[in-house]
């Protein structure tokens, strides 16, 4: 995705976050039935699975969490390359302005990495 949108990206750091059930699927405001359900899956899943993901007694799990860096493509030394600006093309997600990506909010995506 990162290189197809004109980046090179590396992982820098890998972690796991710990999530307490609870306070996890109050946070994301899980109906009750959705909690039971869960509860189950986390239960009555593999033992592989559940060593994987760390699943405690209570259900609490943790998840792998990763840093990316990237830089647009061609980027050296402070400076960006501008690649569609002199023909008026900005790409989607850029400030028109200053011509450079703009960074909505930070967003955590868990993904399973092996």
């Amino acid at each position: 995705m990162l290189d197809t949108a004109g980046f090179d990206a590396q992982v820098t750091e890998r972690w796991r976050i710990a999530l307490e059930f609870e306070s996890w699927v109050t946070r994301m405001r899980t109906p009750t039935e959705r909690v039971t359900t869960i509860r189950s899956m986390w239960q009555s899943a593999p033992d592989e699975v559940r060593q994987y993901f760390g699943v405690k007694d209570d259900c609490s799990f943790e998840l792998d969490a990763i840093m990316i860096e990237a830089k647009a493509r061609g980027q050296s030394g402070g400076t960006r390359k501008e690649t569609g600006k002199e023909n008026g093309v900005v790409p989607e997600g850029h400030d028109a302005a200053r011509h450079q990506p703009v960074l909505r909010s930070p967003a955590a995506i868990p993904l399973m990495v092996r």
